[in-house]
């Protein structure tokens, strides 16, 4: 019910919604390891495929 709630927070609350929902984000990786590790492991995987001083591309965050 709590994510629900949170959800809902973002939706309706007009403001500040973009710092909420990093905030939110920080908050649930840091409760669930196992979802950082998977979140760690692919930005690792992407950054090791690029070749040095080769910026980052919208793309490469929809693998």
């Amino acid at each position: 019910m709590e994510i629900i709630d949170n959800i809902l927070l973002l939706l309706f609350a007009g403001h500040d919604t973009t710092a909420s929902a990093i905030t939110l984000l920080i908050k649930y990786l840091g409760e669930l390891p196992e979802v950082y590790a998977k979140v760690l492991r692919e930005k690792i995987d992407i950054t090791e495929s690029k070749e040095p001083g080769e910026l980052l591309q919208w793309k490469d965050n929809r693998r």
